[in-house]
């Protein structure tokens, strides 16, 4: 089979946190963060660009956990991968799945380094998938058959993504379902490993981040995961670390924010569509958490020259 090539040079690294998908495809599933990066050889593995979600920092010793999926392809060097059920190594030609709520730390080896390619997805698909033990690679990495190929469609689906940054549309959903059903295809059937020491946290991260529910509120949550409101938030306290009421805010936050920055539309839609009860309540969070309001954001969102005051109270780059 013949490979694809990418529309356009991948020659410099770049980062691109996505705006929320549009049509009933994107609510299946959808790309959220894309990119790529190459860490030579000695180089420093704890510096993160400002533009990097939160979410996506981490320092070795800490690990992290993330709301969403992600799968990384090592296209140069090694590494290795820690998750709980031990550390794996990685090499040129390996990808590894990354699953909501699933503690882990990656890094290239000092001698090696390496060029890494990544992209972050969610939705109702990918959940179903991991629900039903389709996501069965073996200890999270999956050698590649047809490689040369796999690594095109990945290259390709990148170059969309840079090429469109401020777009979430159809054809990157259906060129991620064709990424996935490569990779997948290509493991051997295995074990899956738990996302978390307490499943119903994994259960609950991807509920909130995933979106879901037409109603985000913690009942909600707990109904939907048959679970006890106080058992569901004393669990989730125990494994995530903050209250599933902090969790739900964060994520409407995040989803107001690329509303915000990243499209036109009316703010008391990009309200509606993060979760947030009114335009006012929204606008209460952002000054609240930011100093700082939705129209005063957007109104940044479109100046040049020093970081704003929302970029240095986030450390986000919109660049």
């Amino acid at each position: 089979m013949g490979c694809l090539s990418a529309p356009m040079s991948l020659a410099a690294p770049f980062r691109h946190a996505l705006p929320p998908p549009d049509g009933r495809l994107g609510d299946l599933i959808h790309v959220t963060y894309a990119g790529w990066v190459r860490v030579g050889a000695g180089e420093s593995r704890d510096n993160h660009p400002p533009q990097t979600p939160a979410f996506f920092r981490y320092q070795w010793h800490q690990g992290r956990t993330l709301p969403e999926f992600c799968v990384v392809l090592i296209r140069e060097g090694e590494g290795e991968l820690e998750t709980r059920q031990g550390t794996q190594r990685i090499r040129s030609g390996n990808a590894f799945l990354l699953r909501p709520g699933e503690w882990h730390r990656h890094r290239p080896l000092r001698n090696t380094g390496w060029t890494n390619l990544w992209i972050a997805f969610n939705g109702g698909l990918p959940r179903d998938w991991m629900f039903t033990d389709s996501f069965n690679l073996k200890g999270n990495i999956a050698v590649i058959d047809h490689y040369e190929l796999f690594l095109a469609q990945f290259e390709h689906l990148l170059a969309s993504v840079h090429h469109s940054p401020a777009e979430n549309t159809a054809g990157l959903s259906c060129q991620l379902i064709g990424l996935l059903s490569h990779m997948l295809r290509t493991s051997s059937g295995g074990q899956v490993h738990h996302l978390h020491k307490d499943e119903l946290v994994s259960r609950a991260l991807a509920l909130i981040w995933g979106g879901v529910l037409e109603s985000m509120t913690v009942p909600a949550v707990a109904g939907h995961l048959d679970c006890g409101r106080r058992s569901l938030e004393r669990r989730f306290k125990e494994g995530a670390g903050r209250s599933v009421l902090d969790e739900i805010q964060a994520c409407r936050i995040d989803r107001a924010r690329r509303l915000i920055v990243e499209t036109h539309i009316p703010l008391k839609e990009c309200a509606t569509r993060a979760g947030f009860n009114t335009c006012e309540h929204m606008r209460q969070v952002f000054r609240k958490q930011f100093g700082i309001s939705p129209e005063a954001l957007r109104k940044e969102r479109g100046e040049t020259g020093p970081k704003s005051h929302f970029q240095l109270a986030t450390g986000l780059n919109f660049e």
